[in-house]
């Protein structure tokens, strides 16, 4: 038996980009004159379309560009928002409305509250708040409605909200004060100097000799006393150092059989490799400190080298391990690390390694953020780094605890090829995550699992960081209602149920609520 579970068009989106600050922006009636930047847009479908849309988009600039419209002194135009191109490249909004496409607009004039852009011939609403900290244009009429409803016309009303960017005070100038210029002054006659007239002196008496008085002997000046000059630490003080803080074993063992010439490589044995393995997981790699090594270990040194900027290889010897102690380190005790570093590095260069720390510890979007925020060296290709290809659609985790074959489900979902959708299955009774699964694009997938109660969480973005961050804070997340249980959904034994994702038409029996990026 078959069960076609179908998700209604009630959407809240929200793309996240990091907000420009604005403190100070002045606003008012008149629009001339001013830059206005694009926060956002509402569209939500008029009382009587039988196609509901309720849906809100929030753009904040630091990874898109910023969306701006200027309107100049003489009514000239000059936009590069495109709503049809946000709605398309952003979200899967099933419509099209080509007067929202304001890169064409040259021209506009304002009559009352309403707003007509030339030559699109598009009239907006105006709305103007007491405060005049931003303004709404609002756009009421009909789209064209796209997909598996594709051709009907459906009522929509649209607010775009605008913030006025600030305007730039120029910086006083001063005029230089002239120097007063000096007067002439007569020179003055010099008074004539009389000749002295000798004072007569007698004869000296001689006085009597007195005493000499004795000198007092000085104290003896103490010698200055010279501070030690603190010697730098050589190599081997300087790891014996880190090995003390880090706590002292596995690394310091480790660090001494690999002095004494032992090398890890693929196939290594020993309780060496188990000590290097701890290493890597204290990096916060997931891997089994067995003591054997494999493709798995190689590949958690190869993401920690890569995350500190160490050259990558295939082995580890005392050289390699020596250069990994500092970084872990910082990563566990920044407080000793930076007194370690004290003179060596900024406050930025540490926040930018411990972006590293994160991005080493697989939390892709975090490190993504800390990369943004330090501002450091080459954090812009840090960034892109730690957006990961997108895996294979198909099941990416599974749960070995929560299985069986009486109860398979579908995932399918109809999509842009832009966007990526992650579905996260858990059960009911225990919160257990039972499975995760991954669809680029459109697509289905299929699992089986036991029969039981379960709640399904469904995220959606362009920019994957992985399965432990998902989208980031930059997707979109909901959890799947369902008629009369709300967030839960029991499958039975026996049976075969599909849920679709996507902008279908239909009342179906499926709804959604809005989740947060820590709840998904």
């Amino acid at each position: 038996m078959n069960r076609h579970l179908a998700l209604t068009l009630i959407l809240t989106l929200a793309l996240c980009l990091t907000p420009v600050s604005r403190a100070g922006a002045e606003g008012g009636s008149s629009l001339a004159g001013k830059t206005y930047v694009l926060d956002g847009a509402r569209f939500l479908s008029g009382e009587n379309a039988s196609y509901h849309i309720d849906a809100t988009l929030y753009l904040w600039d630091a990874v898109h560009q910023i969306y701006t419209l200027t309107i100049s002194e003489n009514g000239s135009v000059s936009s590069n928002i495109d709503m049809n191109s946000l709605i398309r490249g952003v979200w899967q909004l099933p419509f099209t409305v080509e007067s929202l496409d304001l890169t064409r607009a040259t021209r506009c004039s304002l009559s009352g509250d309403d707003l007509t852009l030339e030559p699109t011939d598009a009239c907006l609403r105006l709305y103007v708040p007491s405060d005049g900290a931003h303004i709404s244009l609002i756009y009421e009429g009909h789209v064209t409605l796209t997909g598996d409803a594709a051709g009907i016309t459906s009522d929509m009303n649209i607010v775009l909200f605008l913030t006025p960017l600030p305007e730039v005070t120029p910086a006083p100038t001063f005029d230089p004060t002239p120097e007063p210029t000096p007067l002439p002054t007569d020179a003055p006659t010099p008074e004539p100097t009389p000749e002295p007239t000798p004072i007569p002196t007698e004869a000296p008496t001689p006085e009597p000799t007195p005493e000499p008085t004795p000198e007092p002997t000085p104290e003896p000046t103490p010698e200055p006393t010279l501070e030690p000059t603190p010697t730098p630490m050589d190599e081997e003080t300087l790891t014996e150092y880190i090995i003390q803080a880090l706590g002292g074993e596995p690394y310091r063992s480790t660090y001494m059989a690999l002095r004494s010439g032992e090398t890890i490589e693929n196939g290594s044995k020993s309780s060496t490799a188990k000590g290097v393995q701890e290493t890597l997981i204290a990096f916060g790699q997931n891997i089994t400190a067995d003591g054997a090594v494999g493709p798995k270990t190689l590949a958690a040194l190869s993401t920690v080298q890569t995350a500190y900027k160490l050259d990558v290889t295939n082995s580890l010897d005392a050289e390699g391990y020596r250069k990994l102690l500092p970084w872990l380190l910082l990563s566990k005790d920044r407080a000793r690390a930076k007194e370690l570093f004290a003179g060596d590095m900024s406050d930025d260069e540490l926040a930018y390694y411990d972006a590293c720390a994160l991005q080493a510890a697989g939390h892709y979007y975090k490190a993504w953020e800390a990369f943004l925020d330090c501002g450091y060296g080459d954090f812009t290709n840090r960034m892109s780094d730690c957006v990961q290809g997108w895996p294979d659609n198909g099941v990416i985790y599974r749960n070995n605890s929560v299985s069986g074959s009486g109860t398979e489900l579908t995932i399918k979902v109809n999509g842009e090829s832009s966007v990526a959708t992650c579905v996260k299955i858990y059960t009911s009774a225990d919160n257990r995550l039972a499975r995760t699964i991954f669809i680029g694009g459109s697509g289905s997938v299929t699992t089986s699992l036991s029969p039981g109660t379960y709640v399904i969480k469904e995220g959606r973005g362009t920019s994957w960081f992985g399965e432990t961050d998902t989208f980031g804070d930059l997707g979109f997340y909901e959890v799947c209602t369902f008629e009369g249980t709300g967030s839960k959904v029991t499958f039975k034994s026996n049976y075969t149920y599909t849920i679709t994702i996507g902008m279908t038409s239909g009342t179906g029996n499926m709804g959604s609520q809005n989740e947060s990026w820590s709840g998904f």
